[in-house]
């Protein structure tokens, strides 16, 4: 062997304890196993800098080159070291490089002989000038505990004492083995850290017993031995059978001494499941803690963070939810259980009850009859369990409670209810998690929501069914079905109100029925929409028809004509439209509302009156029957004023004494605009704001000042401001003015023009002050200058002259 082969197996030797820490990795292994296992009988600190060593400036200049090269160090007289290689080249920089190498180290005490550990690798590099030293290719230490560690590559370095690798590991001892990419041994401080994608598998160490194995994932994990603290960061993961611990880390703090698990801390993204026949349960929070006894049995869990819990038994499934959740446990012979449950922040508890099979007849099919799912939520909850700590058994909740009560047989009829309120108290039976009673006090709430669609209309313009309706009281008290948990019915005390989608109502006190679908309003119940306002004696509101019910002085007031979706023939846009009557049946879903007995509407001076009267916001049309009257003060005409300012005007020295030129509409100085409201009575009427028409039937008659229209049937046309724009008459029509009376089958009367023109066969007019009459297919009167014009079936005019006429005076 050379002299510079002799210097590097003499350092080799000297710093095999140090390079070669089989021990301390050994123990690594087992105290990770130690954490995964006492995990389920029941912090980050930064990872180490990777330490970059230097690269050393190489020598091409070889000194000499040794085959077979085998070297050995004694100890008190007996072989502790053996180095071997198939060759060693020496370089001028002290370099050593060696070929198939093989270090083999021999047990101070005991048989001579017998390996303490063994190293081999393809190459070794011993940096003199550097203090480094690299094994490459197929590098595998073998440790007498049954420790075993493989990789292609392992560095160190004297100074730093410090061993490194950035390739992948492999290491097992026992029934640990696993992996990494990289890992970082430092001396000094005895910590193990494994870089990259660390695996850890533990095998169940009863033999008799067996059971799955426990296996630990992490993008890095750190052992400290002196603290006796293992960190485990980036998706950490521990599995063992049906048993999961996630968190972005996990931290385990174990007594150093007896390696017993005192407590873990899971922080970031922290998850717990347990998969066993019996239930499934899981708890994800940002952070949790784990306390255990001297017998390693949980004592105490708190999750912190955004906290959910599941227990999915097959009778007693649970959820929940907090910003904080802390649970107290007492040991017993199968294990810890829970007693109490305790909670901070906005809390929600979910329970169901499991389904159950019933077969009444044993010739039909069994009937599965699904429970409701119920969830409560409020500041704080206090949950006392049954002895088994599988049951409810009482829950006490305060601070904007909530219980949520959601059928899981869902049917169209279904709704899922919703009870708020300040202080909430609930009643279980003995097993099964049921609920017996539940009282809400402090401003109660009862939100009603249909668990599928409602059925489209079948009508044009009609509203869907509403989707949600809420009742609200001081108290509520609702009693459950022992079997499907749903409601049967609740009482409302202290000023009640009812909301079903826009429609809306108030009383002193009111009931729910949940078999019949009704709610009762008592004690000066009043009703509102989006459209209008309802009072009366008494109102129900049926929830399946989407009908209110008002009995006894009913008045409903709409906020302005528009809300009557122009179904009001009045002139005021935003002038609110008051209707009263005996009784009343409002169709909120058609935004349609029939008025029974003595029905009167009106704006203003302007109304409407009949027996019965029926308004439709939908198709925009009010239909009154029934000794049908009608007033309306929107319609103006042009007078002329008194003689005297006209012949003011006549006399003037250039002025012209013709009829043509003195009721010109040219010259407005000789005419003024008058209200002149127009009363009509009949039999039925239909307003249609569509084509804006009002139509009378039925022993029409229409009054303006001292004019009347009577005829079978007339329609009022208006226009976009609601005033009259046209009047037809039709069927045995009689117009009758004081000094004139008219007969026809027609009569047009146009706004524009005043004037209106009566047709027949023949058309007749009677002239008492002139004493004439006049007969013809067509008679047209001027209203505005009282003339008349006559026009025979070809259109042509028979009589050409003008007819002075007198005008009227009011």
């Amino acid at each position: 062997m050379s002299k510079q082969h002799s210097k590097f197996a003499m350092w080799w030797y000297e710093r095999r304890g140090r390079l070669l820490p089989v021990a301390t990795v050994s123990v690594l292994l087992l105290v990770i196993a130690v954490i995964a296992g006492a995990f389920y009988k029941g912090a980050k600190k930064p990872p180490a800098a990777k330490p970059e060593l230097p690269q050393p400036v190489l020598s091409t200049s070889v000194v000499s080159v040794t085959n077979d090269a085998r070297a050995s160090k004694a100890e008190n007289g007996r072989t502790r070291y053996l180095l071997t290689a198939a060759k060693d080249t020496t370089y001028s920089d002290g370099r050593h490089e060696l070929e198939k190498v093989v270090l083999v180290s021999y047990l101070p005490n005991g048989p001579e002989g017998k390996e303490e550990s063994k190293l081999e690798a393809e190459r070794g590099v011993y940096y003199q000038q550097a203090g480094q030293v690299e094994c490459t290719g197929n590098v595998k230490l073998v440790n007498s505990d049954g420790a075993e560690i493989t990789t292609q590559l392992l560095r160190y370095d004297q100074n730093t004492e410090v061993a490194t690798t950035d390739q992948p590991v492999q290491f097992k001892r026992g029934e640990v083995s696993g992996t990494s990419v990289g890992a970082i041994y430092y001396v000094k401080t005895k910590v193990a850290d494994l870089v990259k994608d660390a695996h850890l598998i533990r095998q169940h160490p009863v033999k008799d017993k067996p059971g799955p194995p426990t296996e630990l994932t992490a993008q890095h994990l750190i052992y400290d031995a002196l603290k006796g603290e293992a960190f485990a960061q980036g998706n950490a993961t521990i599995t063992q059978g049906g048993q999961t611990a996630k968190a972005d880390s996990i931290k385990g703090f174990l007594d150093v001494k007896t390696q017993q698990l005192k407590n873990a801390e899971l922080r970031g993204n922290a998850y717990l499941k347990e998969v066993t026949p019996q239930k499934t349960s899981e708890i994800q929070s940002r952070d949790m803690d784990f306390f255990f006894d001297e017998r390693q049995e949980l004592k105490q869990a708190v999750a912190v963070g955004g906290a959910q819990g599941r227990s999915l038994e097959k009778d007693a499934p649970r959820e929940l939810k907090a910003e904080r959740i802390e649970a107290n446990y007492v040991p017993t012979k199968d294990g810890s259980v829970l007693q109490t449950l305790n909670t901070q922040g906005r809390t929600t508890l979910k329970i169901i009850a499991a389904d159950e099979t019933q077969k009444p007849d044993p010739k039909a099919p069994a009937i599965v009859v699904r429970s409701s799912e119920r969830v409560l939520e409020s500041d704080t909850v206090s949950s006392v369990f049954q002895p088994d700590g599988k049951y409810l058994a009482r829950v006490e909740a305060n601070g904007k409670a909530v219980m949520t009560i959601t059928p899981l047989q869902v049917t169209p009829k279904a709704e899922r209810k919703i009870l708020h309120a300040t202080k909430f108290n609930a009643e279980f039976m003995a097993t099964k998690n049921l609920l017996k009673t539940a009282i809400a006090e402090g401003d109660a709430v009862a939100d009603f929501e249909l668990m599928m669609p409602p059925p489209k209309p079948t009508k044009p313009n009609e509203k869907p069914k509403s989707g949600k309706r809420s009742l609200k009281a001081n108290k509520l008290t609702a009693n459950l079905h022992p079997e499907t948990q749903d409601v049967l019915d609740m009482v409302a005390d202290g000023e009640m109100k009812y909301t079903d989608n826009d429609r809306n109502s108030t009383a002193e006190r009111g009931t729910y029925d949940a078999v019949a679908q009704m709610v009762a309003l008592r004690g000066k119940p009043v009703l509102w929409d989006d459209n209008a306002r309802t009072n009366a004696d008494e109102i129900d509101a049926n929830l399946d028809t989407g009908e209110s019910y008002a009995r006894g002085k009913v008045r409903t007031t709409y906020y302005s004509r528009d809300t009557t979706g122009g179904a009001a023939p009045f002139k005021k846009s935003k002038a609110p439209v008051t209707i009263a009557s005996d009784t009343a049946t409002v169709r909120h879903r058609e935004a349609a509302a029939r008025y029974q007995g003595n029905a009167r509407a009106w704006q203003e001076d302007d109304f409407v009156r009949g027996d019965n009267l029926e308004l439709d916001k939908g198709e925009s049309t009010m239909h009154a029957w029934g000794n049908v009257q009608s007033a309306f003060y929107s319609v103006e005409r042009e007078v002329e004023m008194p003689k005297t300012d006209a012949g003011k005007e006549a006399t003037k020295p250039d002025a012209t004494p013709k009829p043509e030129v003195t009721k010109d509409a040219s010259k407005p100085e000789l005419k003024k605009k008058e209200v002149v409201p127009v009363f009509v009575s009949a039999d039925d009427l239909v307003y249609d704001d569509k084509v804006r028409t009002a139509h009378y039937a039925g022993k029409v008659k229409i009054r303006q000042a001292s004019d009347q229209i009577d005829a079978a049937k007339a329609d009022a046309v208006m226009d976009e401001n609601k005033k009259l724009s046209q009047l037809t008459a039709a069927q045995n029509v009689i117009l009758t003015q004081p000094q004139r009376r008219g007969t026809g089958d027609l009569l047009v009367y146009t706004a524009a023009t005043d004037a209106a023109v009566l047709t027949g066969k023949p058309a007749f007019l009677e002239d008492r002050e002139r004493e004439t009459t006049s007969k013809s297919p067509q008679l047209t009167l001027f209203l505005r200058d009282a003339r008349m014009q006559a026009v025979d079936e070809t259109g042509k005019k028979r009589v050409r002259t003008t007819h002075r006429i007198a005008p009227k005076t009011n």
